[in-house]
């Protein structure tokens, strides 16, 4: 298993959530479970995609941390961002590779791709807010 982790921009339904998800790791959705604690652990083993979400405060409030099964993983996670932020209409955060935890990748809802910092101070409060 492997995973990544993106923040959301919004907070959509977890309803909502499913179906994209479906339709970006190109998994069944009765594949795909969504729970909001770690402890909540998928019930059976045909779960092929399990994420985690963690409402915040800022300028991004939907933390998702994803699991995937290996072979359901077949499109980088920037591929997979890409999408979801398509078809949610969002932008979206994703790891930029830096070692820098304040250093994030932007995507929008056109596919494009932008560096952004986020304030350390608003982080160590566990809020998203990219320096302007």
């Amino acid at each position: 298993m492997s995973g990544f982790d993106l923040i959301l921009e919004k907070a959509p339904t977890k309803l909502q959530l499913k179906k994209i998800f479906s339709e970006s790791f190109d998994i069944k959705g009765e594949n795909v479970y969504i729970s909001e604690d770690i402890e909540d652990f998928p019930p059976d083993g045909d779960n092929e995609l399990w994420c985690i979400t963690h409402e915040k405060d800022g300028d991004f409030l939907l933390l998702c941390e994803f699991f995937v099964g290996e072979k359901s993983q077949s499109n980088p996670p920037n591929i997979i961002t890409k999408k979801i932020c398509h078809l949610l209409d969002l932008k979206a955060l994703i790891d930029d590779g830096e070692i820098s935890p304040y250093s994030w990748l932007m995507i929008s809802p056109d596919g494009s791709e932008e560096l952004i910092e986020l304030d350390p101070d608003e982080m160590n409060n566990e809020r998203y807010v990219i320096i302007k």
